[in-house]
């Protein structure tokens, strides 16, 4: 290698670690919803993955809870936009954990529909052991044709949302879940 080039060389590497330190801060904040998979940092201090179409999902469990309602929630039966399931859980007479712990995050952040949260962990880093191998509570309430009622709930290892079955006409509070949380920008 000739001097100039060693010169040149050492030059790159003096400038790189600024570049970097100056591109990483940028890349940090919540803001990009170009790039998907990136997590990043909102100005609350949670951290979150953008999975696609200005989504993010917090990047671990927010939360071990038991399903808590006994009852059903009928309005909350939106499959697609938990946010559309707000007003609906926000009027019931009794606590869902699930609910509150992401409305608890601050503002923006909500417990996701079924079919949301299913999309939002096809887009999650394979290698995300927070989120893998649990079962994460949504927001969707649904009744089949025979009139069973019960909340869903996503299983991550199968990426399948599944009904957890009532009893009676009381949803099975026995099994703990874990909350995730998204927000959409």
């Amino acid at each position: 290698m000739s001097l100039k080039s060693y010169v040149y060389a050492l030059s790159l590497v003096a400038i790189l670690p600024f570049s970097s330190v100056s591109a990483a801060s940028d890349s940090g904040a919540c803001t990009d919803t170009t790039e998907k998979k990136q997590l990043c940092e909102f100005e609350d201090s949670v951290s979150a993955y953008h999975v696609g179409e200005g989504l993010f999902v917090t990047s671990a469990s927010q939360g071990d809870v038991k399903i808590g309602v006994t009852k059903f929630i009928r309005d909350a039966n939106d499959e697609v936009d938990g946010r559309n399931n707000i007003d609906a859980m926000a009027a019931h007479e009794e606590s869902y954990p699930a609910f509150e712990i992401c409305q608890s995050m601050g503002n923006g952040w909500y417990l996701p529909a079924a079919r949301e949260i299913r999309s939002a962990f096809m887009n999650v880093p394979r290698r995300t052991e927070e989120l893998t191998d649990k079962r994460f509570l949504t927001s969707t309430f649904i009744q089949d044709g025979f009139g069973t009622q019960s909340v869903t709930a996503l299983d991550t290892r199968s990426r399948h949302f599944f009904p957890v079955l009532n009893s009676d006409g009381l949803i099975v509070n026995d099994m703990d879940y874990q909350v995730a949380c998204v927000k959409k920008l």
